[in-house]
């Protein structure tokens, strides 16, 4: 099963290397936190148009309103949560090719900005970008870049990080509970032990128990269990697989406590899934 943290980005195209989209997020899609995280060596720039919420980054919630931008810096490892009460979170994100940025002078391996801004001039760039993907024509690479650009020099003149001495480094725990992470999902359809998410990790089983806990605010085991179950709930909407298959698909070698768990964890019972 693919279901890789890692994210490779093709920016093949030299006249507009960027991805730009609109994503939207529902309430009822989500389990918990942090089970669909990810992260790339590219930068990524969300501009919120609809709700509230928590970028997750490192298992830190970032909060992020409406009408502002945030930044995800490179290699981070981030998610979404909506906000309680809100139905939905929906944002443009625009991801910069790591190549373009060095390139231009901006060295996003070494450079980090702010995460949440809600400088005017930032936000009004970044509508010159969704304006200037909406052109048709051969000059839109150029209008696309040029936005581009400005938002890359308006974050870099006022929107860097103060840089962490050198003694500051991410701690060696977040990095071991997120080799444990890759190894759940590299690994969902077969036995998963606390000895192989240790060994995964590099730590002793006693020091990963612990640490898990601290990082992720769940145990090793009721993580597993709602990655599964957030990989059920994916199969079983889209259709192909029935019920047993799914249970299988994602290490669940017993259909009754497949049931029990799935309840627990979204609500719903696998048919019902199934059946929307």
């Amino acid at each position: 099963m693919e279901n890789i943290l890692y994210e490779r980005h093709n920016m093949s195209s030299k006249d507009i290397p960027f991805i730009f989209n609109k994503a939207k997020h529902l309430a009822s899609q989500y389990i918990a936190a942090d089970l669909s995280a990810n992260w790339h060596e590219s930068i990524e720039i969300l501009y919120v148009t609809k709700g509230n919420g928590f970028v997750t980054c490192d298992f830190i919630d970032r909060e992020v309103r409406e009408g502002e931008v945030f930044v995800i810096n490179s290699d981070v490892l981030h998610s979404f949560k909506i906000a309680e009460g809100d139905e939905s979170l929906e944002y443009y994100f625009f991801i910069v090719g790591r190549d373009f940025c060095l390139f231009n002078g901006v060295d996003t391996d070494n450079i980090k900005f702010e995460e949440v801004i809600r400088d005017a001039d930032i936000i009004e760039t970044y509508k010159e970008i969704i304006r200037a993907y909406s052109l048709n024509g051969e000059y839109k690479g150029v209008a696309v870049r040029a936005a581009a650009l400005k938002l890359l020099y308006g974050l870099c003149s006022s929107h860097i990080k103060l840089q962490p001495k050198k003694a500051d480094k991410k701690p060696l725990n977040l990095e071991n509970v997120r080799s444990a992470i890759i190894y759940i999902r590299e690994n969902i359809s077969k036995k998963i032990t606390i000895k192989d998410l240790a060994l995964a990790s590099g730590i002793s089983e006693y020091y990963f128990i612990r640490e898990f806990k601290r990082i992720t605010h769940y145990t090793p085991v009721t993580y597993i269990n709602m990655v599964r179950c957030d990989t059920a709930r994916k199969f079983l909407s889209e259709g192909t697989y029935n019920v047993g298959e799914v249970a299988d698909m994602c290490g669940f070698d017993n259909m009754p406590y497949f049931t029990k768990t799935f309840k627990k964890y979204t609500g719903l019972l696998p048919s019902q899934v199934k059946k929307k």
